[in-house]
């Protein structure tokens, strides 16, 4: 074991000196990136990838290293139109007439109807952005795919909620709706196809 420390030690110790030597010889530039920047790919590549980093979290060793990940849906739900609260009706006066328009009595304030529309409003301004997404992974093998579903779907429901948490909190300020499907494309890694159409291969 002191062996294997030793040499994890000098393992470090040449990183630092490739690191250093690689600084000395590169000619000074702009940056080509913005500091804040975390990376250059899209947010459904980042999403699709957290989704497998939640198959291979839940899965471990059960699963091969063959699946991949497409996000099909990537949408922000729509908020449903604001409706207009209802016209408070004039009252009557005594004589079963509508008060007229130049009386000055004042309307019974209602304070506690007031303090909770205030309420209602905070909490509406509080709330996340819902985001939909859906996404479909592909395996090889129908065994495989029995794999991630599981027992009437319990598995591929644990899948969902791990790869959920880890998208929100990639995103943020947004809560997440997410749809997973299991499909087969057998043997799509010997597929110049199928690798191009999951980036691995460019298509000129």
């Amino acid at each position: 074991d002191d062996d294997d420390d030793d040499d994890d030690d000098d393992d470090d110790d040449d990183i630092v000196r490739l690191v250093q030597n690689a600084k000395s010889i590169l000619p000074p530039s702009p940056p080509l990136y913005a500091t804040d920047a975390l990376t250059d790919r899209t947010e459904r590549f980042v999403v699709a990838e957290l989704i497998r980093q939640a198959l291979l979290e839940c899965l471990r060793k059960e699963l091969p290293y063959c699946c991949q990940v497409e996000v099909t849906a990537f949408k922000l739900r729509q908020k449903p139109p604001s409706q207009k609260p209802p016209q408070k009706q004039q009252k009557k006066n005594r004589r079963g007439g509508r008060r007229p328009p130049n009386d000055k009595t004042k309307e019974p304030t209602m304070t506690n109807d007031n303090n909770n529309n205030k309420d209602n409003e905070s909490t509406t301004t509080n709330k996340k952005q819902a985001v939909r997404i859906a996404a479909t992974i592909y395996v090889e093998r129908d065994t495989q795919k029995g794999i991630i579903i599981g027992q009437k779907g319990a598995q591929l429901k644990q899948i969902g909620t791990v790869a959920r948490e880890h998208i929100e909190h990639f995103l943020q300020d947004h809560s997440v709706y997410l749809e997973l499907h299991v499909k087969v494309m057998k043997d799509w890694r010997k597929k110049e196809d199928s690798l191009k159409q999951f980036g691995y291969l460019s298509n000129d």
